[in-house]
């Protein structure tokens, strides 16, 4: 008999150690892939170490959404009032609502000087782009919408090697669709498993909303009618699209922020949006619940297109999802172990009750006796030490 318990206490103690092993290594897995996906990090980065809480939104919107440059301002005065309605207001020329704004143009043909020549995806960016994606910046700058000049692009270092044979070629000219245009800064090529998917070999260029007026003195790209890629029309012909909006905004209470900019987008873009929490996102208890909607990820139900940074994390989202959730399954097996090991304790000393009341007041009286005679002696030795110097 005893030898069968022995043998049960080695299967559960093994099992246990298998089971929080088994969870810590999942989640570690989880922890790597979440940590190379780094264009969920800004509002980690505006935070800088501060104890206030903040949340990174994005919105992407349908090409047909009809939201433009011109309603940035809208959204932005609709969070300020949300903000000031919990008495979080800007502290003198303090950023309070860092945002960014950005749409695919379509596919452009660029040239050097030295007859280098690449076909790249142009993406025109306004705001804080940069700090939302988190590239790796190899040379140069980045462009900001209050540069003097907005004749400049940002190119990745494939692009760069296709037109110049390097990366380091901050202030060369480029000719997008035979404008020209001064190359700012060269940023790193998709690394990780989940852009190389999205992103595939495409060559990626990032032009202002100032800058995208120059191509107009430039062959423009073909479009088919109707075609999603096309510039929405305007009366000076200027390209206003917006299909990604983003912002870092303080966060006083959980889902604050998203409920504030969920509320403006269902007014006016219903079932044309889609709004992310990309603070949020990745919490392990969030993935662990989505387990059974994964199959969501198979499924539009709108007219959403996503850029490839959003489809990278996406992509992360679906594989931490059963990650997390075995993870956190497998620790069932130590807490019933625990919770069976507190009912043999309970057992045990109810039936032992009153051996146990005898044993505890029985230490608690000695603790108390001991107690006394130090507090005795102690005194004896004061007296003891006062007569010694009253004889002197």
């Amino acid at each position: 008999m005893k030898l069968k318990l022995k043998k049960l206490h080695v299967i559960v103690a093994a099992a246990n150690a298998a089971a929080i092993a088994g969870s810590l290594l999942l989640s570690c897995i989880g922890g790597s892939l979440v940590k190379k996906q780094v264009y969920d990090t800004a509002a980690r980065k505006w935070a800088n170490g501060s104890k206030e809480s903040y949340s990174q939104l994005s919105c992407f919107l349908a090409d047909d959404a009809g939201f433009t440059t011109d309603t940035v301002n809208a959204v932005r005065s609709s969070m300020f009032e949300a903000l000031k309605a919990v008495s979080i207001v800007p502290e003198g020329n303090a950023e309070l609502l860092p945002n960014a704004y950005s749409a695919r143009y379509g596919n452009v043909s660029l040239s050097s000087d030295i007859n280098g020549k690449s076909d790249a995806e142009l993406t025109v960016a306004g705001g804080n782009f940069f700090l939302f994606r988190g590239f790796n910046l190899e040379s140069g700058s980045y462009f900001t919408d209050s540069d003097l000049s907005q004749d400049t692009v940002v190119i990745d270092r494939s692009l760069a090697w296709s037109l110049y044979g390097s990366a380091n070629i901050q202030g060369k000219p480029v000719y997008i669709n035979g404008s020209k245009f001064y190359i700012s800064g060269v940023i790193s090529d998709v690394s990780t498993k989940a852009e190389k998917k999205t992103a595939g070999d495409t060559r990626h260029a990032y032009i202002s909303y100032e800058g995208v007026k120059l191509l107009s003195g430039g062959s423009a790209p073909s479009y088919q009618a109707g075609s999603p890629d096309m510039p929405p029309s305007s009366d000076s012909g200027e390209f206003k699209k917006v299909t990604c909006y983003e912002c870092v905004s303080p966060d006083p209470v959980k889902n604050y922020a998203y409920n504030s900019l969920n509320k403006f987008f269902k007014g006016s873009y219903k079932n044309n949006y889609v709004l992310v929490n990309n603070t949020s996102r990745y919490n392990k208890s969030t993935r662990a619940k989505q387990i059974r909607k994964l199959s969501d990820y198979a499924i539009r139900n709108n007219t959403v297109t996503f850029p490839y940074w959003e489809n990278a994390s996406r992509i992360i989202e679906y594989k931490t999802t059963p990650l997390y959730f075995w993870s956190r399954l497998l620790l069932a097996i130590p807490i019933m172990t625990l919770l069976w090991l507190l009912f043999l304790l309970w057992k045990f000393v109810n039936s032992k009750e009153k051996a146990v009341i005898s044993a505890i007041t029985e230490k608690i009286n000695n603790i108390i006796y001991n107690a006394g005679q130090r507090k005795e002696q102690k005194k004896e030795k004061i007296n003891n030490s006062n007569e010694r110097n009253q004889q002197s």
